[in-house]
């Protein structure tokens, strides 16, 4: 597994390192960011990771792409239980790569597990409760926290959203506000730009 590294300076240009840039006020060489503080982060090898079950069939081999299209397979002493449709982030706060919940088939998971930068073998957390359990899971770092969306199955109606802390903490939208309804596979992304979580499309489910 590719061990992570910070760096505020001396770091070059997306095309001349592989790194990932997580705050909107981060500032590098190519003139992106409006310099007033930030954090760099240079992946030392690979800079995409995809752990997934392919179609009919759970699996549980991890892969990395990095930034010359080639992939590698990464060698693990051991594993979190096979699966398809997991939710993975990167978070800053702690260097490691998480993963939560997916299906093995025949059930939802909600169960999750840490990766460390420096290291090839996951370890389970154990979070306090409540532990939502959601289909078909998305998680996004948005510079603060790592954030689980989707819908939570004990009140399918619509999306919700937790951050992670010692526990999943829930964020309700404001009284006013209406959250998207219940869906399965949208796509999900940070905009680092505004600050914000963009969420797109996705399979309507019933109730």
């Amino acid at each position: 597994m590719p061990s992570f590294q910070r760096d505020s300076q001396g770091f070059a240009c997306p095309e001349e390192a592989r790194f990932h840039r997580f705050f909107a006020d981060a500032e590098d060489s190519c003139g992106l960011g409006d310099g007033e503080s930030g954090i760099i982060i240079e992946l030392y090898g690979p800079a995409h990771v995809r752990l997934e079950g392919a179609d009919g069939t759970a699996q549980s081999d991890l892969w990395v792409l990095d930034q010359t299209g080639a992939w590698s397979k990464i060698a693990q002493p051991s594993t979190p239980p096979a699966r398809g449709g997991a939710a993975l982030a990167y978070d800053l706060r702690v260097d490691s790569l998480l993963m939560y919940g997916g299906t093995t088939g025949t059930q939802p998971l909600s169960d999750l597990w840490e990766l460390p930068g420096d290291s090839n073998t996951w370890n389970l957390r154990t979070l306090g409760m409540p532990v939502p359990v959601v289909l078909k899971p998305r998680m996004v770092y948005d510079g603060r926290y790592v954030l689980l969306i989707g819908s939570d199955e004990a009140s399918p109606v619509d999306i919700r959203v937790w951050r992670l802390e010692s526990m999943w903490t829930a964020m309700p939208p404001p009284a006013s506000n209406t959250p998207p309804s219940r869906r399965t596979d949208f796509a999900l992304s940070y905009d680092l730009k505004n600050d914000a979580v963009i969420l797109f499309g996705g399979n309507a489910t019933g109730t």
